[in-house]
């Protein structure tokens, strides 16, 4: 083999070994870049749903507010109603059996607001806690799939380093090898390495009296 020959082998297998290795680096850098990608998606899904909660909640206080302007004005015309009927029936306000109408008829109002009330958080607190449970889990998930990621990004590394190590080992034992053909005594001559033979004069390249190898 020829020292041409030897370079030619040694250079392919040094290429092949650093292709495959930024071959290696670049699938640990795109498992590192999804593991990310999979924290930011989570953080903008979080953000959209707890936005949209906020927006639920505040359409919950408003429906809970109406209804509850609408039970108040409904029993205010209740009461009045009832003030009316017992004045014009004859009977006096502040006797017992129209004053307990009317006092009843309050307290139910009264009750009808604070359940009114009472529902109206009682939704508002489902929403946040149904958007915090989803938002738990979705991080919980994100951050899992992040580890993943970065285990076979270490993983990926790890084997392109290695393959790294390997290859310029047998990068070494072919030049090696190339080096033992091309120096090995042929013809009864001694071989030597380019390196170390004397440079061709003028007149043996015009003749073509020399070799590379």
């Amino acid at each position: 083999m020829t020292w041409l020959m030897t370079g030619a082998m040694v250079a392919t297998t040094a290429f092949s070994v650093y292709s495959s290795y930024q071959g290696g680096k670049a699938q640990a850098k795109e498992a590192k870049r999804r593991g990310r990608e999979s924290m930011l998606t989570a953080m903008k899904n979080i953000e959209l749903r707890t936005r949209r909660a906020y927006q639920q909640q505040s359409i919950a206080l408003e429906k809970g507010t109406q209804t509850q302007m609408t039970a108040h004005i409904n029993s205010k015309k209740d009461v009045s109603r009832a003030v009316s009927e017992g004045s014009g029936s004859g009977a006096l306000v502040e006797s017992g059996t129209i004053s307990e109408v009317i006092r009843a008829k309050q307290v139910r109002g009264d009750a009808v607001d604070q359940a009114i009330v009472a529902n109206t958080n009682q939704n508002m607190e489902a929403i946040k806690t149904d958007t915090e449970l989803a938002n738990e889990a979705e991080w919980a998930n994100a951050l899992s799939q992040k580890n993943a990621y970065d285990r076979q990004s270490n993983m990926l590394n790890k084997q392109a380093e290695n393959e790294l190590l390997a290859g310029i080992v047998s990068t070494a034992v072919a030049g090696y090898s190339g080096y033992s053909t091309a120096t090995k005594p042929t013809g009864g001559k001694p071989g030597q390495a380019f390196w170390t033979k004397d440079w061709a004069s003028w007149d043996e390249v015009k003749s073509g009296n020399f070799t590379l190898g």
